[in-house]
């Protein structure tokens, strides 16, 4: 009689172990699916930041290459009026 019991009791105790013991897996699975999930965000987080940087750095050069453009224009222009200058001063020069 006594056996039977703590028969009966064992397997109740074996039933609550392996239902603890499948509540803790699932916890574990949902504590990894966090932290992979976590880790991915980190991931979109550095591409994103690194498209940025890259998008900042090519507006830069841009910026950059229209001031370039902005100079050359200018040294052009004041080049031609040297010369419209000078031309005037000859043909002032020969009258």
């Amino acid at each position: 009689m006594g056996s039977g019991r703590l028969l009966r009791g064992d397997t109740i105790s074996f039933g609550l172990l392996k239902e603890e013991e499948e509540e803790e897996e699932e916890e574990e699975e949902e504590e990894e699916e966090e932290e992979e999930e976590e880790e991915e965000d980190d991931d979109e987080d550095e591409e994103e930041e690194e498209e940025e940087e890259e998008e900042e750095e090519e507006e830069e050069e841009e910026e950059e290459e229209e001031e370039e453009k902005k100079k050359k224009k200018k040294k052009k222009k004041t080049l031609s009026i040297k010369y419209i200058t000078e031309a005037k001063s000859i043909l002032n020069a020969q009258q």
